[in-house]
């Protein structure tokens, strides 16, 4: 009769769980957040004294604005590259060969045919 007890209140956990698992996530994301800063706060608090709610916040400020500054500078220059690279796909899938390819389109847009003189790309 344990067991039966055991594995049902471990099928209510889990169903609990999943249900709420939107919310665990966030959770498990704050805790390991707080306990991440922890150090940081502690280090703060113990060289000036100022209300560790004070303390806390600017470090979650700080945090923010480290992902931001690096949002800006980051971001438009991978625009760039990506709009870089698919401008030059074409071009350079042209001249290394892979035109040529087994299964790849021509550059006049005709099938090229395999080893077996098959046309490839064709499913059977």
């Amino acid at each position: 009769m344990r067991v039966v007890g055991i594995v049902v209140a471990c099928a209510v956990a889990l169903y609990l769980a999943w249900r709420l698992r939107d919310v665990l996530r966030l959770v498990v994301i704050s805790v390991f957040l707080a306990l991440a800063l922890l150090p940081v706060v502690d280090a703060i608090d113990t060289r000036i004294r100022v209300p560790r709610a004070a303390i806390i916040l600017s470090v979650y400020a700080a945090l923010a604005a480290g992902v931001i500054v690096v949002g800006v500078i980051v971001v438009p220059g991978m625009v760039k590259e990506v709009e870089q690279v698919s401008r030059d796909a074409p071009r350079a899938s042209r001249t290394s060969g892979l035109a040529d390819m087994p299964g790849r389109r021509a550059p006049g847009g005709a099938r090229s045919l395999s080893v077996r003189g098959r046309a490839s790309g064709r499913c059977r």
